[in-house]
């Protein structure tokens, strides 16, 4: 299940009660200091991070994602999600921003360990798993780590 939410005790209450229903809780955050929280409270998730609608430095890539949040994710079993409809419905020219910082995140998940997979929130952005595999190695991901993006 996918969730966006804004509130930090509804985020809670919900995954706590999904948790109880043994499902599989998406969260996808695009505020700092929320995605913060929930990698100090919240343990066995998947997040992801939204990239289309941050604003970079003048010499630095904001990808919402640095080492302190990946030690937290390592630490807690949370796996960082990439969204793929961002990466295919942006215009082309953000795409190049959106697949840079999704390279960053990559970079930063192989760094520390954090496992990754691709989300898909609409199904006409669904592609297969070998479609998957070529992106992930693509972006940097070793062979292993594009493999088990693509099987969750």
């Amino acid at each position: 299940m996918i969730l966006r939410e804004n509130n930090f005790d509804k985020i809670r209450q919900t995954i706590k009660k999904l948790k109880q229903e043994k499902k599989q809780v998406n969260l996808i955050l695009s505020e700092d200091i929320l995605l913060r929280k929930v990698l100090e409270h919240e343990k066995d998730i998947a997040i992801t991070i939204e990239l289309k609608n941050r604003k970079d430095k003048l010499y630095q890539r904001n990808s919402g994602f640095n080492e302190v949040l990946a030690t937290l994710a390592h630490n807690n079993n949370i796996t960082l999600g990439i969204l793929i409809d961002e990466v295919i419905s942006s215009k082309p020219i953000e795409k190049d921003r959106v697949l840079g910082r999704v390279r960053q995140n990559v970079e930063l998940c192989k760094k520390k360990r954090v496992q990754m997979k691709w989300i898909v929130e609409k199904p006409e952005y669904e592609r297969t798993k070998s479609e998957l595999l070529a992106l992930g190695l693509v972006l940097g991901m070793n062979t292993k780590m594009a493999k088990e993006a693509g099987s969750k």
